[in-house]
């Protein structure tokens, strides 16, 4: 699963075929069924979790056939007037760090490479659900959340509740171990 957002106020998710099938669910039969129903319960409310949103807000989803075979979720979150609410009013930044979201493994090497050949080294990561979390410590340069930027996205959560909920894969020098690609 890929999870991006755009514009402040929506959430793209990206839903494989392959994902879509270990949850059994079958496009040619239709989105329907309990089976169905938990699954996107389930997604819907690691969406909001992830988010930093309240998982009992209204949505509003919209879902389109991928021409791979899986599935385009578009989901705005909307309060109970009625308005959208934008996602990431305020980032959670602690300790002069900067938490960063990757959805695929090959996209944190990637950076791990960049970072290395900028002179960045450390780091913390974490896995949660299928994501990857990365705290970076941060001295106010502009280059480093740029360069994060370039192929993750800053969380909406705090890394507290990255901590708690998520599993500690590497303590320090995060970084360094992922150039080796020893993760």
């Amino acid at each position: 699963m890929e999870m991006y957002s755009l514009g402040g106020e929506i959430v793209k998710v990206i839903l494989s075929e392959e994902e879509l099938s270990e949850h059994n669910v079958d496009l040619i039969q239709g989105l329907h069924g309990d089976q169905a129903e938990k699954f996107f319960a389930s997604l819907l409310r690691k969406v909001a979790i992830h988010y930093g949103m309240k998982p009992t807000l209204y949505l509003d989803a919209e879902v389109a056939e991928r021409d791979d075979g899986g599935l385009l979720l578009t989901i705005q979150f909307i309060d109970d007037k009625g308005e959208k609410k934008r996602i990431c009013q305020s980032t959670p930044r602690s300790h002069n760090g900067l938490l960063f979201r990757f959805s695929k493994k090959e996209d944190l090497l990637a950076l791990a490479d960049l970072l290395e050949n900028n002179a960045f080294t450390g780091g913390t990561l974490w896995e949660w659900d299928t994501f990857f979390y990365l705290l970076m410590r941060h001295d106010g340069s502009q280059q480093l959340p740029a360069l994060l930027g370039e192929y993750g996205e800053e969380a909406c959560v705090d890394p507290k509740t990255v901590a708690k909920r998520g599993k500690l894969l590497k303590a320090e020098a995060a970084i360094e171990t992922l150039a080796t690609r020893q993760i």
